[in-house]
């Protein structure tokens, strides 16, 4: 399993919106859309207020997870990941 750290960019000025994380098995294409996500009241709101466009997605980062390790560890894991973009874009 692993999880990938993208930010959404405003595609009228490029400017990051959001970033976040997304948590899926090997398995599934690196390519599935994040438009079934759940998002804050705030980013869902500002993503309908996009229409017709969309945000654009750009991949950060990809974080393997250790399956012998515990679940609560690889959350973690994945967590300071996010923030460590989250503090360089900001």
């Amino acid at each position: 399993m692993k999880a990938n750290i993208y930010a959404l960019a405003d595609p009228k000025t490029s400017e990051v919106r959001y970033v976040g994380g997304w948590r899926h098995h090997s398995s599934i294409q690196d390519d599935d859309t994040f438009t079934e996500r759940s998002y804050p009241a705030e980013v869902t709101a500002w993503i309908e207020s996009l229409r017709p466009l969309e945000p654009i997605t750009v991949h950060l980062e990809s974080v393997r997870f250790d399956d012998e390790r515990p679940s609560a560890e690889n959350d973690a894991l994945a967590a300071a990941v996010e923030q460590k973009w989250l503090e360089a874009i900001s």
